[in-house]
């Protein structure tokens, strides 16, 4: 089945059959080229034999009927003659179809070119005036999914409908080219139908070809850009009677090429620009920007394609700048490929009113930046004319450093734009330079930026910038406190989409994780990076990014070890700004759950991003986090470089408590990891400074205080138990239970030591099953047939921990029991197990472990 012999059901044909039915007049079809009247006649002919109705079809196009025979009625019932092309059919011949009409009673439906009844033919206006006229119009979009169903083609018919107009010529034709004919149930890619396939093309330059000069200059007009109707006049019109004028363009449609409004289809347009003769098109491709700007046309409908098409014009960079603009919000993808068609072509951006020579290429950036191509976005901004940035250039330029993980770059750029302010300061720029400033520990800097950037107005649809600036730069003094407020405030605001170097959201929640409140990261963190999609807005792949790696640490830091991996997954690896975040994910989460083997799986790969990622403001949780894991891979000193930069950075920027907290209390960790209480005295020391100002500060030095303590023997256990639920309060109730856990393993008292346990448990809220009286699970028939250990739910847990190689303290430290208690548990085990030495210990171990990963969920 060809798409050729398929009849779509149309509203055409169903009147035309009722005509048939219900009177006994004759009819005519009134129709375009192409507009589907032999096809219609095909359709009557198959009803009529289904309902015995004797049909005898002639014409230029029909099967030719000898000429000078009667076709015989039927008693009682007329003959139905069916003429195709009744126009183009000779004037004795129609003259003589019409003479069995009116001798023999026969029926006529017959089919005309629009304009035609009015033919001097004598014969044809009588049949004009004798019938019913039923003009053929374009299809609407259910009669186009209608053939679309009878040929089992899955394409959208709104797709194929928006780019054919409905003319059904052109729907068959497109249909034909994207659907093939051993296999009309294959998928067609979506965008198929916006390119001229090669038989399309052909046919539409026949069309072309068979119309009058006039029409044919003018359907060549609408091609280049010209309106069908008003201003500016297509060339072809002009110089004509304003009657003739309006008569040419009212009958376009009569080329077959044209949709009932008077506008081309898509796929007519593009095979016209593709393949027209370009000695007819050319004049009209130049000429019309001038046409257009002196009668005040938007060039911005035309611009992308007559820009692409190689016409140059200052006038049209500007129009295509502000088109790449327009569609930067809703498709980033397809402004980048406007931008650099345009650019390709030759509009490099000098001239026009949009801030000098880069704003396209700048535009280019931002929207490839949007999409996801960090790589390309940076390159795109390269070849700008002598070296000369627009402001938006600059902000576009500053924001790929730092997403590209090159703060100090973004700095750089920060200080370059200090430096040489133009002549009148973009607050969105110099709010930019001034976040890289600020991440760089440049805070004097940054203010003087801000105060030089001026007030960005009242509008809320402005960039959140110049306020995420103010806020970073507030979090630095005295009142601190008062910058989660008004980053919460700015991440639940709507916002034109942008390429920033930090997300408010995730900005916001940085600064509540950095100050203890989970609770405030994970809400403002809950309803962003989703865009807008009632809008067709999405959010921009390095947001998503950026949102998912903070869910992930606020996961991770509330105990949600499966949720934060979730999240690391969706961190996107091509966005090298997040980098040390999944990292340290990754690291962070295989720490908590005392997993050394996927530790130094990952330590390898992690030991590089610690080493080659700059140290900014805005990295020094996950580089903590790093670190903190180089001490346990027993790696301190190659930590070392990255402690002394972020001290220095703390320092420059005055301190910084809010920031500069949590990251002393890594080093306080990777210290006591490494049990070097001496490795801790500088950040010791500025936890306790910071503490005069700062809870959470005192909430870290008083817990590093006790861990000092603790590693001294000198266990308190009423100090540890403060300071282990005073961790969990801001955001550490695991460093809160380790702290407990091991102040029980050094704590003489075994009731202290249970005590200190429970409050451990209570923290990471992990009720286990008590040490005592547990009852081993029966095995399953797998299980026994493999030899396996049985053993109980603790004794398994134990069992996993002896075999990733974990010493009795640190299985303790991990289950919060004591390291006797673990003793005990192995002792058990192994003489169930009736193993002889410790190596067959673990070889019955693992010879379980896995039996019972085997076995089916009970």
């Amino acid at each position: 089945m060809t798409v050729a012999t398929v009849v779509a059901p149309t509203e055409a044909l169903d009147d035309a059959w009722h005509h048939l039915e219900h009177s006994h007049g004759n009819l005519v079809l009134v129709g375009a080229p192409g507009s589907g009247k032999t096809t219609t006649l095909t359709a009557l002919e198959t009803r009529c034999a289904r309902h015995g109705i004797p049909v005898h079809r002639f014409g230029p196009t029909g099967d030719a009927s000898p000429a000078g025979v009667r076709p015989r009625a039927v008693p009682g019932q007329p003959s139905l003659l069916l003429l195709d092309d009744a126009d183009r059919t000779q004037e004795s011949e129609l003259a003589r179809c019409l003479r069995w009409v009116h001798d023999d009673g026969a029926r006529l439906v017959a089919t005309v070119r629009p304009g035609s009844l009015g033919s001097p033919v004598e014969a044809l206006s009588d049949l004009a005036r004798t019938a019913r006229t039923l003009v053929l119009e374009p299809w609407n979009e259910l009669e186009v999914a209608g053939l679309l169903e009878a040929l089992h083609d899955p394409t959208p018919p709104g797709e194929v409908h928006a780019a054919t107009r409905g003319l059904p010529w052109l729907v068959r034709d497109v249909v034909a080219a994207t659907t093939p004919p051993a296999a009309a149930h294959v998928p067609v890619p979506r965008g198929a139908c916006s390119a001229a396939p090669g038989g399309l093309a052909r046919h539409v330059l026949r069309l072309l070809r068979e119309c009058p000069a006039v029409q044919s200059d003018l359907v060549l007009a609408l091609a280049a850009g010209y309106p069908s109707h008003g201003e500016p006049l297509a060339p072809a019109l002009r110089g004509l009677p304003p009657a003739e004028a309006r008569a040419a363009a009212d009958t376009l449609w009569h080329t077959g090429l044209v949709a009932l409004d008077g506008e081309l289809p898509p796929v007519v347009r593009d095979a016209l620009l593709r393949h027209a003769p370009p000695h007819r098109l050319r004049p009209l491709l130049d000429s019309l920007v001038d046409d257009l700007s002196t009668t005040g046309g938007d060039l911005r409908a035309v611009a992308p394609t007559l820009v692409t098409l190689g016409v140059r014009d200052p006038r049209l960079t500007a129009a295509v700048t502000d088109e790449v603009s327009r569609l930067l919000p809703r498709s980033p993808a397809a402004a980048a490929a406007l931008a650099g068609a345009a650019l390709s072509a030759g509009a490099d951006g000098r001239d026009g009113a949009h801030g000098g020579g880069s704003e396209l290429r700048a535009l280019q950036a931002e929207a490839l930046g949007l999409a996801g191509d960090l790589e390309a976005a940076a390159v795109a901004l390269s070849p700008v004319p002598g070296g000369a940035l627009s402001s938006h250039g600059e902000r576009v330029a500053m924001t790929l450093a730092v997403l590209g993980g090159q703060p100090g770059q973004g700095a750089r750029l920060a200080r370059w734009v200090l430096d040489h302010p133009g002549a009148a300061p973009d607050p969105t720029t110099s709010a930019c330079a001034a976040l890289a400033l600020a991440g760089r520990g440049d805070a004097a800097a940054a203010r003087a930026l801000l105060a030089a950037g001026g007030a960005t107005g009242p509008d809320v649809t402005v960039s959140p910038l110049p306020e995420m600036a103010e806020a970073v730069l507030l979090t630095l003094g005295e009142h601190r406190h008062h910058a989660l407020p008004g980053l919460v405030r700015i991440a639940g605001r709507g916002r034109r989409p942008e390429l920033l170097p930090d997300v408010p959201a995730a900005l916001a929640a940085l600064v509540a994780v950095n100050g203890g409140d989970l609770a405030i990261a994970e809400s403002v963190l809950a309803g962003s990076g989703r865009g807008r999609p009632d809008a067709g807005i999405e959010a921009p792949a390095v947001d998503a990014s950026r949102i998912s790696a903070l869910r992930g640490w606020v996961s991770m830091l509330a105990g949600r070890y499966g949720e934060a991996a979730q999240h690391l997954d969706r961190i996107d690896p091509a966005v090298p700004r997040d980098e040390p975040w999944a990292w340290g994910l990754r690291l962070g989460l295989a720490r908590r759950q005392d997993d050394i083997r996927g530790l130094t799986a990952l330590w390898p790969a992690a030991r590089t991003v610690l080493v080659g990622h700059p140290v900014d403001l805005y990295s020094l949780l996950p580089l903590g986090e790093i670190g903190l894991a180089a001490a346990r891979m027993h790696e301190p000193d190659l930590a070392a470089a990255v402690w002394d930069q972020a001290r220095d950075l703390l320092v420059e920027l005055g301190g910084a408590p809010l920031w500069a907290a949590p990251f002393h209390w890594y080093a306080v960790q990777a210290a006591v990891l490494t049990d070097r209480p001496d490795a801790m005295a500088a950040d010791a020391r500025a936890l306790v400074v910071a503490a005069r100002t700062d809870p959470v500060a005192a909430t870290y030095a008083a817990a590093g205080r006790t861990w000092v303590s603790v590693l001294g023997r000198d266990v308190d256990p009423a100090a540890v138990a403060r300071s282990a639920r005073a961790l969990a309060a801001v955001g550490q109730a695991w460093e809160g239970a380790r702290l407990a856990g091991h102040a029980a393993a050094r704590v003489a008292d075994r009731k202290e030591a249970a005590a200190l346990l429970d409050c451990a448990r209570g923290l990471v809220a992990q009720p286990a099953p008590g040490d005592e009286g547990e009852v081993a699970s029966p095995p399953t028939p797998a299980q026994v047939r493999a030899g396996a250990i049985v053993m109980s739910e603790r004794e398994h847990e134990v069992a996993q921990l002896v075999v990733a190689g974990l010493t009795y303290q640190e299985i303790g430290e991990r289950l919060f029991v004591s390291a006797r208690t673990v003793e005990h548990h192995v002792a058990r085990i192994k003489r169930r197990s009736g193993a002889q030495s410790r190596s067959e210990l673990l070889s019955r171990l693992s010879l379980t472990l896995e039996a019972h990963s085997a076995a089916p969920p009970r």
